[in-house]
């Protein structure tokens, strides 16, 4: 995740109106979903049968994790969290928090010839973490859930024929293992693109691929008389990994 740590370099530590030190516990990571998505236009062509004989069990648990974190008030009102090296921005009244913050790297890419032929991906990767905290300022505790949602899609576009200019046999776009095909034997192999072949049942060929992850931990903050500066000069390494 890129830091927005220098959002405070901006707004300076001095111009804060109030700095509180917690001391927060980090539950075991749980994954609530993990999706993954695939669909296409290829003429015949099929996802693999994916076959095991074997049947794995697992039961793990993993230790919290301890660490420090700042819930920083900046003069203009602008409540951040500052937590696990990340800064996130907050949003709320009346002690319910939503600090969230989102990484991503989304953008298309795009290959043209002059003779008639395209190829065009659209990409994301991305992260959003989402903490959703009620303070207790009577307790001294901040407590909710910390949530991620993880992202990384693929989606491919690419004419089914072109011309021998273009000076390409099998198109750009990856399959990989992704899809079937059987040949005219019934013999199974990699679904693939040629410039002389209608191969999809359309044009342009596609193919989508993706995956989405949501997780969520729990996390509890008991408020300190710690300050900032105690911490960077008292706690070198104020943080701990999650299990061994």
């Amino acid at each position: 995740m890129i830091s927005i740590l220098p959002l405070l370099a901006l707004t300076g530590c001095g111009n804060a109106e109030s700095v509180s030190v917690y001391l927060f516990f980090l539950g075991q990571i749980e994954t609530l979903s993990d999706n993954a998505s695939l669909s296409h236009n290829f003429s015949g062509a099929y996802e693999p049968e994916v076959t095991d004989d074997w049947t794995r069990a697992e039961d793990t648990q993993t230790s919290s994790q301890a660490l420090f974190g700042e819930l920083v008030t900046v003069a203009d009102g602008t409540v951040l969290l500052q937590i696990a090296g990340q800064t996130y921005p907050g949003s709320g009244d009346k002690g319910a928090w939503t600090f969230s913050w989102e990484d991503y790297d989304r953008g298309t890419t795009s290959d043209t010839h002059v003779a008639g032929y395209s190829y065009t991906t659209d990409y994301e990767n991305s992260r959003k973490d989402t903490l959703s905290l009620i303070e207790d300022e009577a307790a001294g505790t901040l407590g909710g859930t910390w949530a991620t949602t993880t992202t990384v899609s693929l989606d491919q576009h690419e004419d089914d024929t072109w011309s021998t200019e273009v000076g390409l046999v099998n198109g750009q776009i990856v399959i990989g293992g992704a899809l079937l095909v059987e040949d005219e034997f019934g013999t199974e192999r990699a679904a693939s693109n040629t410039s002389d072949e209608t191969d999809c049942t359309g044009s342009p060929c596609l193919l989508s691929t993706g995956n989405v992850t949501e997780t969520e931990r729990i996390v509890q903050g008991i408020l300190t008389d710690y300050t900032p500066e105690d911490l960077e000069q008292d706690v070198d390494d104020y943080g701990q990994n999650e299990g061994f």
